[in-house]
């Protein structure tokens, strides 16, 4: 009984696959020439977005929209990336580390601190990836923040280094100019 099921899903799932092969080779050239379109439009996009990324990056006017959460010991937790961000806009930072959903001391479920941006060096490494490190220091915090922003992408990473303690932050996520930040700032402390 369990081997013929298996051979009949077999053989459906091939018949699908067949069939949808054969529905992209009847295109009219019209349709084939509208789908090349298509792919070279989105690829010029993605080349626009990555050269934003890397503009915004070299400018300081930036955030980083995190869903990842890097854990201490290897592990990592996924978020929201409109509560989790780092953004820099006018020589301010801005941390908000929101792992929890609802309560918290900036009412989004966890941190926010604003910061001056001092100390800040560019790299650039031989492939093309972008490092920023800056120094953060506000009423509360006082950080070392490192970004890599990775070469041919918007996918970024922060370490983010408290000066006073050793409870280091990593968030992964997208890096995009400032003027397209889609988070939500909850309270500062």
């Amino acid at each position: 009984m369990r081997k013929t099921f298996i051979i009949l899903t077999t053989i459906f799932l091939a018949v699908l696959s067949f069939e949808g092969c054969k529905s992209s080779r009847n295109l009219t050239p019209a349709q084939k020439l509208e789908r090349e379109q298509q792919k070279r439009n989105a690829q010029i996009e993605d080349s626009l977005r990555i050269v934003d990324a890397a503009m915004a990056l070299d400018s300081m006017n930036f955030v980083l929209e995190a869903d990842k959460l890097l854990l201490k010991y290897g592990g990592s937790v996924q978020v929201q990336s409109v509560t989790n961000f780092v953004s820099v806009h006018n020589g301010k930072a801005t941390v908000q580390i929101a792992p929890f959903i609802g309560a918290g001391p900036n009412g989004v479920g966890g941190f926010t601190f604003d910061g001056n941006v001092n100390n800040v060096k560019h790299h650039i490494d031989k492939h093309g990836t972008r490092t920023m490190q800056m120094s953060v220091q506000g009423a509360i915090m006082s950080s070392i923040i490192t970004i890599t922003l990775y070469a041919n992408s918007t996918n970024a990473q922060v370490d983010i280094n408290p000066n006073f303690n050793s409870r280091r932050v990593t968030l992964q996520g997208i890096l995009k100019p400032y003027s397209e930040n889609s988070t939500f700032k909850g309270s500062t402390l």
